[in-house]
């Protein structure tokens, strides 16, 4: 069925069958679950054909390529706001962390790849919880877990905490990553609805070729109403700020922030659905792009 989703995370999807047909595929949370996979890049890089890229075990950045895509072809999304680079052409994929995903989607397109992340969505009034928990060789541990509860707070809470260490391969390749995911939603009957987000992610690793800690804090907030009867109006804004915790001298002029801003509308009746976004990348770049679509 193709249509526009006016509830939950993203109002300009259309749903489509996974497989190499349609250049798209999948993951629920249990898929995530199943794979076992501690990252994003070791995630989609189950796709025959797509190339995980890393500077060495986790603490190290880590990239994909696939279907000759090149540097600045791989974008990454979450609930529709751009997890846009900070240290270079493409997102670290060490530092966007899947706690509180509750779907992952790989989209081929012309010249691009586009990975959408989907957060908790509440899908009855009771809490919930999940934990995931290992070890293994190496040294190594993991954890994820999350709570979510839908009526706290007079609205919505949802916490995630996440963590993977090891002492890898070679004498001086140990590593860890630690992220947290803090949500927390208000509504007002069922038309209009605020959320603010707040994601951090940061890495340490003992290769002396990297800095050998990173850190990454992304805010965001936005306010969604349904205007009139299948028309929904949406106002986001965020900021990602990028640090960099290194005594070398060679890491003085690392770091900074990145902000973006935009405006959703999506109209949907009768199987017929158009959505209109506006947005600007950075405060900095004073630009503003118009992506339309509709069906």
């Amino acid at each position: 069925e193709i249509g526009v989703r006016l509830v939950g995370s993203e109002m300009c999807i259309r749903d489509s069958p996974s497989g190499f047909g349609t250049g798209i595929w999948t993951w629920s949370r249990e898929d995530i679950m199943v794979s076992g996979a501690n990252t994003l890049s070791e995630l989609v890089a189950l796709v025959p054909g797509v190339i995980e890229l890393l500077g060495g075990d986790y603490g190290t950045p880590a990239a994909v390529s696939a279907f000759g895509v090149g540097g600045g072809g791989v974008r990454v999304t979450r609930d529709g706001f751009e997890v846009l680079p900070v240290e270079g052409g493409v997102p670290d994929l060490q530092r966007i962390g899947l706690a509180g995903i509750d779907q992952v989607k790989l989209e081929r397109n012309g010249g691009e790849l586009l990975i959408e992340l989907t957060s908790h969505r509440h899908v009855d009034g009771r809490p919930f919880s999940v934990v995931e928990a290992g070890t293994g060789q190496l040294d190594t541990n993991m954890f994820r877990g999350m709570y979510a509860d839908p009526t706290a707070l007079g609205g919505s809470l949802a916490l995630a905490l996440e963590r993977v260490d090891t002492r890898g391969f070679g004498r001086d390749e140990g590593g860890n990553r630690t992220g947290s995911w803090f949500r927390y939603q208000m509504h007002r009957g069922d038309r209009v609805g605020l959320s603010l987000e707040y994601r951090n992610m940061s890495s340490g690793t003992q290769v002396p070729e990297y800095a050998s800690s990173l850190s990454r804090r992304d805010l965001t907030a936005r306010v969604r109403a349904e205007v009139l009867d299948g028309l929904v109006a949406e106002a986001y804004t965020g900021s990602t700020r990028h640090e960099v915790n290194d005594t070398l001298s060679r890491y003085e002029l690392e770091g900074g922030s990145r902000g973006q801003h935009g405006v959703r509308l999506a109209f949907y009746r009768n199987g017929l659905w158009a959505c209109l976004l506006y947005t600007s990348p950075s405060p900095r770049d004073g630009l503003l792009s118009r992506m339309p679509s509709s069906a």
